[in-house]
């Protein structure tokens, strides 16, 4: 009976060791929401796709789901991790400030990450994003690539998102 205990152990310990080493955590569950901005017309250059949403009251919170390639390329502060997050109202008020875009007219090659922002329970936006040192900007179905137009303001602010550490998040 020992025996059986401890062969049962260890096979459940392997087995969490090999999960850990093969999965990319956190695992996100639905983390894979179809695109959601709100612009008014997509004939303007310059937009701010977070204008209408008011981040001084209310549970708001920000997301940061980062591809495994684009950790290995943020910003040399940030903190290398597949899911950020931030519910400050304030730090989300100062990146809707800063959230201006330019419309580049073309398409970025692939975009593995993606900003997602809730207000309550419910999605309020969602696009591709790319953030690493050189390059910060948004890509979707809507307005193709676009450039940040305050890129060091965004990344500042999103130096202050905080990693997510637990082995599984539901968005």
């Amino acid at each position: 009976m020992k025996k059986e205990i401890t062969i049962s152990l260890t096979v459940l310990i392997v087995a969490f060791v090999g999960v850990y080493f093969l999965c990319d955590f956190p695992i996100v569950l639905n983390g894979n929401q179809k695109e959601l901005i709100n612009i008014s017309g997509t004939t303007q250059v310059k937009f701010n796709p977070l204008e209408s949403i008011d981040f001084s009251t209310g549970d708001n919170v920000a997301y940061l789901l980062l591809g495994k390639a684009d950790i290995k390329e943020l910003p040399p502060k940030m903190i290398k991790n597949k899911l950020l997050e931030c519910r400050s109202n304030d730090i989300l008020q100062n990146l809707k400030m800063d959230f201006i875009f330019e419309k580049a007219n073309g398409d970025m090659a692939t975009c593995e990450s993606k900003l997602l922002i809730y207000k309550g329970s419910k999605l309020v936006f969602c696009s591709s994003f790319v953030l690493t040192d050189r390059i910060v900007g948004m890509q979707n179905g809507l307005v193709g690539w676009a450039n940040a137009q305050s890129k060091e303001s965004l990344k500042n602010s999103f130096l202050l998102f905080k990693p997510i550490n637990t082995p599984i998040v539901k968005l």
